[in-house]
């Protein structure tokens, strides 16, 4: 027997076992290091706020204004993506854009002086908390603020945030929360409720929707105005983001319904040229 020739063949099969231990070992810490980083993947698209409860404070934002809170219901949606620099641009409805850090609990602001000017509402706010977790298809967050109305500041706290992702059910499931006739409850000027801005003037009449299949909502006010919103499971907002019929313009519209109420959000000109906002709109169904 040739017992260098041996030798050659125990040390070979030593370096193999060797090489094998070692790309165990490091396979097993790349998998330890990658569950150490935090998955922004799981974040990404677009999300929408769950019905709003008035009993609970699920969804209802609170303004502190001058000797009273202002409570404001929170609808429309939010749609997660990449951020060049690693973390996550959270862009909502209404215009605004936030830049997220992805963290080992959830999303957090990359910085305490973000603002945004918001359009439709017509004032701006800046974020100092915004803290976002995700459990599957269902996220919660908790956002302190402030907002600038009027020449102040006041402090805008949502403690109670949540929402579901967009795809989650069926076109069928959307259409069965908003198809039918639905009115305006009765106004109340104490708490905005269906009281349009800044005339004070009450939102009253009607809307009938109308659902197709391919996730479009046909809206028929009862002035005899007929409007188009896109729809994924509990909200619909106006597509395209602008819309016109006559005399008067519509530029943002949201609804969250379950099948029973609905929240809105809306804002346009009259046919007067008045500008309109209505903050606190609600429906029930006929």
């Amino acid at each position: 027997m040739n017992h260098n020739a041996g030798r050659s063949r125990r040390l070979a099969r030593m370096a193999l076992t060797a090489a094998a231990t070692l790309g165990t070992i490091l396979s097993l810490n790349t998998a330890v290091a990658g569950a150490d980083q935090p998955d922004a993947d799981r974040y990404l698209g677009v999300w929408n706020y769950d019905q709003p409860d008035t009993s609970t404070g699920t969804n209802i934002a609170v303004i502190q204004m001058p000797g009273a809170q202002f409570k404001v219901p929170q609808i429309g949606t939010m749609t997660f993506s990449r951020d060049d620099g690693g973390g996550v641009v959270g862009r909502s409805d209404q215009g605004c854009t936030w830049h997220f850090a992805v963290g080992a609990t959830g999303l957090d602001l990359t910085s305490k002086t973000q603002y945004c000017f918001n359009k439709v509402i017509g004032s701006g706010y800046s974020i100092d908390t915004w803290h976002v977790e995700i459990r599957g298809d269902k996220e919660t967050e908790t956002i302190h603020a402030t907002s600038y109305n009027n020449g102040g500041s006041y402090p805008f706290i949502l403690e109670k945030g949540t929402r579901t992702k967009a795809v989650t059910g069926s076109v069928g499931n959307t259409n069965k929360l908003f198809a039918g006739t639905w009115i305006f409850d009765p106004s109340d000027p104490a708490t905005r409720l269906n009281i349009l801005q800044p005339s004070g003037v009450a939102k009253t009449g009607s809307i009938t929707f109308s659902a197709g299949d391919d996730g479009v909502l046909q809206a028929r006010t009862s002035d005899g105005c007929q409007w188009r919103l896109a729809a994924a499971g509990n909200t619909a907002e106006l597509a395209p983001a602008t819309q016109k019929c006559g005399s008067q313009t519509m530029s943002f519209w949201a609804i969250a319904s379950d099948g029973h109420h609905e929240f809105v959000v809306m804002s346009g000109i009259d046919p007067q040229g008045n500008p309109y906002l209505l903050t606190v709109g609600t429906l029930t169904r006929s």
